[in-house]
């Protein structure tokens, strides 16, 4: 996940990345290899109680990195003051599609239970969880606005601009939100 706070007149001023995924995908997969190793062994026999273990283990492992990356993106907005978190919306096909590419272990199905539990966690904190459209964030550069394309985890604008592209897209989206919103990101006074 990359955390970014920007300011009222849409200046990025800090910048979080949050991993994790990687470690998580491991873990979750030598889960799974036990589960397909006692299947195997018992020739493929078993019912689904007999590895309830394992599963429940999986939902903990879940569970707790779910907690964890939520807990780290509202102490990231506590610390900068940040009173909104915006949140990308996919519509209902892209996210079938995505789960059904990824698994049910996957560190981006995992993204679904970190938005849950952010929504209070926020709350708690006095933060507002807001999701907004996604079209076309990452297709303009957020310093200029021209065209940009992808390489890999950067973009390249038409003017010579370039970084990572996750930055840039959740400044994008963070302007965007804004000026749907009616706001003038110029007018200091105009606050969310």
């Amino acid at each position: 996940a990359v955390c970014c706070a920007v300011d009222c007149f849409g200046k990025l001023t800090a910048v979080r990345f949050l991993k994790g995924g990687r470690d998580y995908a491991h873990r979750c997969r030598k889960i799974q290899e036990k589960i397909r190793f006692s299947k195997k062994s018992a020739g493929g026999k078993r019912g689904g109680d007999d590895n309830k273990r394992y599963w429940k283990k999986l939902k903990q492992i879940s569970d707790d990195m779910a907690h964890q990356i939520s807990r780290q993106i509202v102490d990231f907005c506590v610390d900068n003051g940040a009173g909104v978190i915006l949140l990308p919306r996919y519509s209902k096909e892209y996210t079938k599609y995505v789960m059904a590419a990824v698994g049910n272990w996957s560190p981006l199905h995992l993204n679904f239970q970190i938005r849950s539990q952010l929504r209070y966690k926020a709350w708690s904190s006095g933060i507002l969880v807001i999701e907004s459209e996604v079209s076309d964030i990452e297709r303009y550069c957020a310093v200029c606005g021209s065209p940009a394309r992808k390489h890999g985890e950067v973009f390249i604008c038409e003017n010579g601009h370039q970084g990572n592209r996750r930055i840039n897209a959740a400044v994008n989206l963070g302007r965007k939100t804004w000026k749907s919103l009616g706001k003038n990101m110029s007018d200091p006074k105009s606050e969310v």
